[in-house]
């Protein structure tokens, strides 16, 4: 997850809540071609039923999905 302002941003909202982003709220960037970024509750949810892109449908690698949902560490 990377941590990043609203001005850096090409997208204001999250396409899945329709919220903006606040400056130096933290982010989930998907690996489609559009980058497109969503609030990490948003984005896990979605990604639990589906592996596309909410904002552009893509499909998205799932191996790729295994670096933006949080892992259960086993360990702890």
């Amino acid at each position: 997850m990377q941590i990043i302002t609203s001005f850096d941003l090409s997208f204001s909202s999250c396409a899945i809540c329709l919220i903006d982003f606040m400056p130096n709220e933290q982010i989930r960037q998907l690996p489609c071609d559009g980058a497109h970024v969503f609030h990490p509750s948003c984005i896990d949810g979605w990604l639990q039923k589906s592996l596309t892109c909410p904002h552009c449908s893509i499909n998205v690698d799932a191996a790729l999905l295994l670096k933006f949902i949080p892992q259960s560490n086993d360990d702890e």
